[in-house]
């Protein structure tokens, strides 16, 4: 197996780190500040940004494991989000 095969083929492990950095970036200014009031498009920005996160591990994990048929019905998902994302980071 060449290294770019086996860097696609364990790309899940790596987008598995995006939202934890992505915790960790944001740790400061988003997750300790429960109690202030943050603008409703800085929620719904972190919840689409991070679905999208998890979407992108899901659809790794599902080609990795073969389960296309899955993949394509999770993949529809992005016709929400991605509009979701573009208009709450425009909002910000």
């Amino acid at each position: 197996m060449s290294l770019t095969q086996s860097i696609v083929r364990n790309s899940v492990f790596f987008f598995a780190l995006i939202p934890l950095f992505a915790v960790w970036g944001f740790w400061v200014t988003y997750f300790t500040r429960p109690g202030e009031t943050l603008a409703p498009y800085d929620h719904i920005h972190g919840v689409a940004m991070f679905g999208w996160c998890l979407l992108l591990i899901a659809q790794a994990f599902l080609i990795r494991t073969s389960r296309r048929d899955i993949h394509r019905q999770l993949g529809k998902l992005a016709y929400v989000l991605g509009p979701l994302i573009i208009v709450s980071t425009i909002a910000l």
